[in-house]
Order: structure tokens, then sequence, then C-alpha cells
């Protein structure tokens, strides 16, 4: 430091702890990394759902028609059920990203243990014991299909992890974090536990140390997207030898939340239709199933593949009760573009968007 003569009169310096910047570093090119697999596992599970729609769709509609046939009957019904196992993979993604879309309900997790215990059971064999406590839990504002993925999931998991059986330990209780109430379940197991390494990798997607063939590293990865996107927090603590915790801490239902439904209503024989129904739909195959599900139904359809085919048809003919049509489409026109033109032409139609994205990735598409 010099005075105005220029006379050196003090020295100074400034200093920095860098000591844990490349710490830092590594967590924000980590979490880089995870947006990106978000990103990619989006837009994977969007066309995913178009040809798992296809497969469905089809299998469905033949399944109806081949009652008589006892094999077709068998066959099919095993073909829905892979094609099914299909779609939870797309749940899975979907979680992961944190873009599928949730139905958050009042869930009694002492009800929902019960029957979950009974399943756990039949999957994970008689080698696993299964210790569950929900005694005096607050309802937990969640979805509850998702939530019970997410459980089995951790329980197919501790079950790897004790290859000649142990116990499994799954409870809940009321829990405060950052003055916050929050219904925390743990899900523990006594099994082989994860090395420092392996620990910190555990969330990564498609990341395991399965064999190959016997998973698809995912299972952690769409609890934690599940957890976060519910409002809550996930953690895990492991130790090689000395087992795994998982922790999942959902928020608690307000009084007012809708309890959730009976889940086991009986099926009824559904209405049949006689509107007539504009579908728009750039896949031909999913258009298809559309169409050909829409007509069992017992309604007219009209079918267009894109918006400037739709607003064609729309011209030509008398009436039009509703319009269905993807949200992404060609030629410059989306979907909501579509349904404003369609309406100037039958101001009281109504109109049903449809698509292959999630319900966030949907409203961003329509709001755009």
């Amino acid at each position: 430091v010099q005075n105005r003569d220029a006379d050196l009169i003090g020295i100074g310096s400034i200093n920095a702890d860098v000591t844990n910047q490349p710490a830092a570093e590594v967590q924000l090119r980590q979490a880089q990394k995870m947006d990106a697999v978000g990103q990619l596992t989006g837009g994977i599970a969007h066309d995913f759902n178009n040809l798992l729609t296809v497969i469905i769709g089809n299998l469905e509609l033949l399944q109806t028609k081949e009652q008589s046939d006892g094999d077709a009957e068998r066959f099919l019904a095993s073909s829905i059920k892979a094609a099914r196992r299909g779609a939870g993979f797309t749940q899975r993604l979907l979680a992961f990203s944190r873009k599928q879309a949730l139905r958050p309900e009042s869930v009694r997790i002492d009800r929902l243990f019960v029957d979950l215990v009974q399943l756990m059971k039949r999957t994970l064999g008689e080698k696993v014991e299964i210790l569950a406590s929900a005694a005096n839990v607050p309802p937990a504002l969640v979805d509850h299909n998702q939530l019970e993925n997410a459980l089995l999931n951790l329980a197919v998991n501790a079950r790897d992890a004790m290859p000649d059986g142990g116990r499994l330990w799954l409870t809940a209780r009321s829990s405060d974090l950052e003055g916050l109430p929050f219904v925390l379940i743990e899900v523990a197991d006594e099994g082989n536990g994860m090395s420092a390494d392996v620990l910190s990798r555990a969330i990564e997607p498609f990341y395991t140390t399965k064999p190959a063939g016997s998973g698809t590293g995912l299972g952690l990865s769409m609890v934690y997207g599940f957890a976060r996107q519910s409002g809550g927090r996930f953690e895990i603590d492991s130790e090689e030898r000395a087992g795994t915790t998982v922790r999942l801490y959902l928020p608690v239902a307000p009084e007012h939340t809708p309890a959730e439904a009976t889940r086991d209503s009986p099926a009824t024989d559904l209405p049949l239709g006689t509107e007539k129904i504009l579908v728009v739909e750039d896949d031909p195959d999913v258009r298809e199933i559309a169409v050909a599900a829409l007509s069992s139904l017992g309604y007219q359809v009209i079918q267009a593949g894109d918006g400037p085919a739709a607003v064609t048809v729309a011209a030509d003919i008398d009436d039009l009760d509703l319009l269905l049509t993807d949200v992404v489409l060609p030629k410059g026109m989306s979907g909501p573009v579509v349904s404003e033109e369609i309406k100037r032409l039958f101001p009281e139609i109504k109109v049903l968007f449809m698509s292959g994205y999630s319900g966030d990735a949907l409203l961003e598409q329509i709001l755009d």
C-alpha cells in the first residue's frame, strides 16, 4: 500500500480458503450430468410410451375378440403382461427425471403396510423375514401406487443383498425436517451393504453392481426421483457387511385432503357413445389404435395426421362433438393451434389433448 507520495506504508493480502472447492466442482459436474440424463430419459419415455400404446392397445382389442380361443387368450395375456412391464420401466425413467404425473392423495401408511407386506412376502420368498411397524403415523400426501412401487423396489434390493436370507425392517414414524412435519419411512436390511465408492454412485441411473441382465440400474434413482418430486427427501446409509437403510421423508397430508379411494371396485360395462370425434395424431400406429378403440365404443371417428389436414377435414363436415388431438404435431401447427382453428368452425366443440409426454412437459407445450 502506498501513500500519495508513492511511499510504501504497508503490505496487504487477500486470502481465500479453496480446500472444499474441488469437491464442490465435482458435485456441480455430477448435478449437471444427472440433469442431462434426466432430460434424456424424458425423451426416451415419450417415444417408448407411443410404442407401448400401440402394443397394449392392439393386444387388448385382439383379446376381446378371441375369448373362445384358450391358447390365443393365454398368449395375448402374456404379451400384455410383458408390455406392461415395459410401461413400468417407462415409469421408472420418468420417476428419475421427475417428470412423471403424480396423483397425490391422503395415504394411511399403516393400511398401506398391511397389503404391501403380504405382497412383499410373496415376492421376496421365505428366506426374508419382514418386520413392519407404522403406529400413530399421520397420513402422507403422496401417490399411492408410486409409493408402493418405490417400497417394493427397495425390498427387492434388500433381498438381493441378503442371498442367504435375513431380516427386512419396514417402519414409519413422524419426523421433522427444518421445522416442517414429515412422514418418515425407513427400509433397512442386514445384508452385504455397499462400499463407500458404490454408495456414492447408488442413485446414478443405470448404475448397478448386479450381473448383466439382473437389473436395470434404475431402482434407487427411481425412488430418489419419486421422493423429490413428491416434495420430500431421500437419504441412504450403508456400510459393507453392515446392511443398508433408506429413508423417505414424505409430506404430511393436510386434513382437508381427500382420502384414498377404494381400489378394487368391480368392473362395469362401458357405455357406448354416438358422438362424432376428430382424432389428430401424426404417428399412424398411435392414430390407428385410437381410432379403433373409439370406434369399438360406438363413436363416429374422423382422423387426420396433422393440423392442416385436420382443418381441411373439419371444414367439409356439418357437425363435430369432440377434438382429440396430440399436442406436438408437424407442419407448424401444434395441438393448441389446431384446437383454435377447429373452434372457429365449431365454437361449442369440446377439446381433449393427448401426448406421450408427461404432465409437466405437456403443460409446457400448451403454454408455449
